[in-house]
């Protein structure tokens, strides 16, 4: 439907899904590490870290996942009188 959220989104995916499949043309399929280095991983993507600590010994674990695109729920709320 024209003018809604989710076609913006949409959008973005597939262009950046396109960039993604023209920087590795001949490459072959590469892990989530070598992705992560390509052009558009370094120009538009980051890193989340997840983070797990025990109760009791206090030790951190800590999981990286790359990502081209991050959803953030937002909250819009109006009045129309």
């Amino acid at each position: 439907m024209h003018g809604r959220q989710e076609c913006a989104h949409e959008f973005t995916r597939l262009f950046m899904d396109s960039l993604l499949r023209s920087s590795v043309n001949g490459k072959g399929k590469l892990d989530k590490y070598e992705e992560a280095t390509t052009l558009p991983h370094r120009i538009f993507g980051g890193w989340t870290r997840s983070r797990v600590t025990c109760m009791n010994c206090r030790h951190n674990s800590d999981t990286y996942e790359s990502f081209l695109d991050m959803p953030l729920e937002i909250k819009v709320g109006f009045t129309i009188t």
